[in-house]
């Protein structure tokens, strides 16, 4: 065979030649559409902002109210108005007009930084957008983490301009038809509920330990997170805002140790502390609690939905409705932990006494069947503890105290109380000072744990009112404030050192004892 070689070109020319002839064909079959592209594409690029604004009520109703894919829209608003415009012009313009059926993370920490600011103030916020309030909860729900883990705060506080900040129209007063809202009442059936779960699961593990919540209990905090913590109220409450604020880091420091082993009296302590009046407490810890739930308990944890479902109230309905809320659900409480443990579980007693003296929530007809009850119990046995000793009386003496602080009962606690802290060597004489007297606690604990210094402060104030002498108190753990009398001072300055005293040592009553009359009938 004979092999004849081709011109160099003729073998390019006959390949290209089939290519050429297909985009021919190609230009040929498609000229009429790839020439309606050409004049649909340079219309709609053509497309005015005015024509665009036109629209703008037709196009938010389907994409935003009607919730239409992006799609829909388009094919509807060029079968139904003659408007033609390609995704990605859509795109450009819901942009320049806030449409947006998704909150984006950098939108909310914009949101988030005005909501800080904003609850520092004691505001409840709300966001619109397109007419739309904006779910921030539903948003951190759903990317499964906290405000705390998207705020940041050199973020500027301005708000997108399709995005509007306000207060919602407050709840009505705080009234007992107030918690009538649903969604008020389902959040204080959950707190309820999943209480009563905590309540029981403490209640397991502590009865290995009784004397852990026994009368002595009431002279203590169940968590040293507890007292900073009321600390911190009393000081927002005087107006110091900067040392509670510093006071409250420190609180909320101490609190992430605390929560992990709390116990019935530290939960109870902790609902207590949500029920402060200062909103500015409440914020703070209520979404502290929120965050820790969220990041260290299961998602079914009874406090991570306790606190979860307080904080959507505080976000929905403010401040004041949370520590309403808690206030007005702490009876209930107190009836739960009598339930679990009797009646006259220390625990339960102090409850009912808390919510009297520290938080207004008076019942006196309550507290006088449980000052009955108790002085039914066989207490007055010497040989006990000498800390449970005093923890029982002292319970009695705040229940008196509660019911009427004039009466007959509270004075003859006061001298009981009295008579055994002298035999046993509780309380001194001051050297130097005439009817002065130096009271020891009998718990040796630090006194950032008892709840001496602000709970029961009242007590030595009842003691100088109705004795006529001045009280000190000397921790024991501390350096002691004074020096005790000798055999130097002439014992008739220190009259109520000579026991037994009786009702008649004392000032005359102020008034008459209005609420004894209930004491004396049962």
């Amino acid at each position: 065979m004979t092999l004849v070689r081709r011109p160099k070109g003729a073998v390019q020319q006959r390949n290209n030649a089939p290519q050429k002839t297909r985009r021919k064909s190609i230009l040929k079959a498609d000229g009429t559409t790839t020439k309606q592209r050409g004049a649909s594409s340079q219309s709609r690029e053509l497309v005015p902002s005015a024509i665009w604004e036109t629209h703008k009520a037709t196009i938010r109703k389907l994409y935003l109210e009607e919730r239409k894919p992006l799609k829909d829209v388009i094919r509807i608003m060029h079968e139904r108005h003659a408007f033609q415009a390609t995704p990605k012009m859509y795109k450009t313009r819901f942009s320049q007009w806030g449409f947006a059926k998704n909150n984006t993370e950098n939108e909310v920490k914009h949101l988030l930084s005005m909501k800080f600011e904003r609850d520092a103030e004691g505001k409840v916020s709300e966001f619109i957008r397109n007419g739309k309030v904006v779910n921030l909860a539903t948003y951190l729900k759903r990317k499964g983490v906290t405000e705390y883990d998207l705020v940041d705060f050199e973020t500027t506080s301005r708000l997108p301009a399709h995005v509007r900040c306000r207060t919602p129209s407050p709840p009505p007063s705080l009234s007992p038809g107030y918690l009538r809202s649903p969604d008020l009442i389902r959040a204080q059936e959950i707190l309820v509920g999943h209480m009563r779960k905590t309540l029981i699961h403490c209640q397991q593990i502590e009865s290995r330990y009784p004397l852990k919540n026994g009368w002595s209990s009431l002279l203590l905090w169940g968590a040293e997170s507890s007292g900073m913590l009321y600390q911190t109220g009393e000081l927002f409450g005087r107006s110091q805002d900067s040392q509670a604020g510093d006071l409250l880091m420190r609180a909320f420091q101490r609190l992430e140790v605390d929560l992990q082993h709390l116990s019935t009296q530290g939960t109870k302590e902790l609902l207590f502390c949500l029920s402060h009046q200062n909103p500015g407490m409440t914020i703070a810890l209520s979404k502290y609690l929120a965050a820790y739930s969220m990041t260290n308990f299961a998602r079914l944890h009874p406090l991570r939905v306790i606190f979860s479902s307080l904080y959507e109230v505080l976000w929905k309905h403010g401040p004041a409705a949370l520590s309403d809320l808690v206030w007005s659900a702490m009876p209930t409480l107190a009836e739960e932990l009598e339930t679990i443990h009797g009646q006259h579980y220390p625990l339960a007693v102090r409850t009912w006494i808390d919510l009297c003296i520290l938080y207004n929530h008076s019942n006196p007809y309550r507290l006088s069947n449980l000052y009955a009850d108790l002085g039914r119990l066989n207490q007055d046995d010497r040989s006990a503890v000498q800390e449970e000793f005093i923890g029982f009386r002292y319970a009695r003496l705040q229940l008196a105290a509660s019911i009427d602080v004039n009466g007959i009962a509270h004075r003859a606690q006061l001298v009981e109380l009295w008579n055994y802290c002298v035999a046993d060597n509780i309380v001194f004489g001051v050297h130097g000072q005439p009817e002065v007297y130096c009271w020891h606690p009998v718990l040796q604990v630090q006194p950032t744990v008892s709840r001496m210094l602000e709970r029961y402060r009242v007590t030595m104030k009842h003691v100088e009112d109705i004795f006529g002498c001045k009280m000190i108190c000397g921790y024991p753990l501390e350096p002691h404030p004074t020096i005790h009398a000798d055999e130097t001072d002439p014992p008739e300055n220190y009259r109520f050192l000579k026991i037994p005293i009786s009702l008649s040592d004392l000032r005359p009553m102020a008034s008459p004892a209005s609420s004894g009359k209930i004491l004396e009938e049962l």
